[in-house]
């Protein structure tokens, strides 16, 4: 797996063209781990077979202090979230702000295919493809907002489309999904 850690002292890494599979057991052994600044993550193939843990991400966003970007990825494989966050912790964790996330192609996980969720600031999700999960998008906790969704694909999803809690104080706008 990649990690970038370091907040404003890792700026600006590219995580490129590569092919990552067979995982750790726990949430840290995913695919690429964000946690600096401006981190960029695009055209690499994340898989992951094994069956026995159910914390391995193919992204995941930890500490990160915004500005990244994921696209044009594919994501394949048993997965908690193809993309997930810390979520309801305090920023800078979860999404974090100005962050941009489209072009990808997740296919099974048993939670959300993606996870957006934490304080999102200024973030965009749009043109992905995403099969075989519970959930489509989770945006249970949008603490600050704004949150753009538009022209994703979500399909043959478990038990919802959306994920969306009660504990969101900003603004998500969803639209042509």
């Amino acid at each position: 797996n990649i990690t970038v850690t370091g907040g404003f002292n890792a700026r600006d890494d590219i995580v490129e063209d590569n092919l990552m599979t067979g995982f750790g057991t726990d949430w840290a052994s995913g695919g690429v781990t964000c946690g600096g600044y401006r981190t960029l993550v695009q055209r690499n193939r994340v898989t992951n077979l094994r069956t026995t843990t159910n914390e391995v991400y193919a992204v995941f966003f930890y500490n990160t202090l915004g500005g990244d970007v994921i696209r044009n990825n594919s994501f394949i494989g048993l997965f908690k979230d193809a993309i997930g966050s810390m979520g309801d912790f305090p920023a800078p964790e979860g999404a974090g702000r100005d962050a941009f996330i489209h072009d990808n192609f997740a296919e099974n996980t048993w939670d959300d295919l993606l996870e957006i969720e934490g304080p999102v600031i200024n973030v965009a999700v749009w043109g992905n493809v995403c099969y075989r999960g519970l959930m489509g998008i989770g945006v249970s906790n949008i603490k600050i907002g704004p949150l753009y969704v538009f022209r994703n694909l979500f399909v043959d999803f478990t038990d919802a489309a959306v994920k969306m809690g009660t504990n969101s104080f900003g603004f998500g706008y969803f639209f042509h999904n």
